[in-house]
Formats: C-alpha cells, structure tokens, sequence
C-alpha cells in the first residue's frame, strides 16, 4: 500500500511512466533470476515444485503489476517494457501481465491504437503469424 502512495504522489513527474516501466523490467529480470535459483535448489535438493509455485506468490513481480494496474496505463506499460527486453523473456511477462491477444483488445476497446499496434508486432514474433 505505501508503494501506492508514494506513484501516487509522484504522478505529476514527467519520467512517472518510464519509471514504471524500468520497475516492471527489473521486476521481470528479479523474478527470472529467482526462478533460476529455484530450479537450481530444486535439482539440487529434490525439492518439488510446489516450493517455487509458492515463492512466486511473494515475490516482487505480481506485486509490481497489481501496482501499475492502479493506473490508466497499464498496457501501454506493459508493451513498452516488453519492446525494451529480449523476446526470450515475453512469455514469462506475459505470462503474469497477461495474454497479449487480451492486452490487444483492451488497447483496440480503449481506441489506443498505436499500443495495439506494438502488440500485433508482439504477437507476430511471438507466435509467427498475423
């Protein structure tokens, strides 16, 4: 709640929007680096997955995005990041920020078309087709 406050506050600053995309970049990078530690105790140890399942719970990524979802620019967020970092990590943000093909119709309902557009750029690398 206080990280809430405090981008509430913070609105009228001209970088507010690109601060919150490097936020969910290092938050996506935080939560790639802790899956592969997971998976390396995970192999070391036997451990089951259930342990990383319920370390994502906690971690800093689902967070980061139930914060940008407070503001009216949450896919367009979510898209610039996305077109900032190697394709290889878009299913892992897609995969907590959403389907793009949903993002795509919120931005095409919403009448942000150039964020569409950015998505059907996504979605061609992403799946190969369109």
């Amino acid at each position: 709640r206080s990280a809430l406050e405090v981008a509430l506050k913070c609105l009228h600053h001209p970088q507010f929007v690109v601060s919150l995309e490097w936020l969910l970049y290092e938050a996506v990078q935080d939560h790639e680096r802790a899956l592969a530690r997971m998976s390396t105790a995970a192999a070391a140890a036997g451990a089951s997955a259930t342990a990383t399942a319920t370390l994502m719970d906690h971690e800093l990524f689902p967070r980061v995005l139930r914060l940008l979802r407070y503001f009216g620019e949450y896919e367009d967020i979510v898209v610039r990041c996305a077109r900032k970092m190697e394709a290889k990590r878009w299913p892992l943000l897609f995969s907590l920020a959403g389907e793009p093909a949903a993002l795509l119709e919120q931005c095409y309902t919403t009448n942000r078309l150039y964020t569409a557009s950015c998505l059907l750029v996504i979605l061609q690398e992403m799946w190969g087709f369109i």
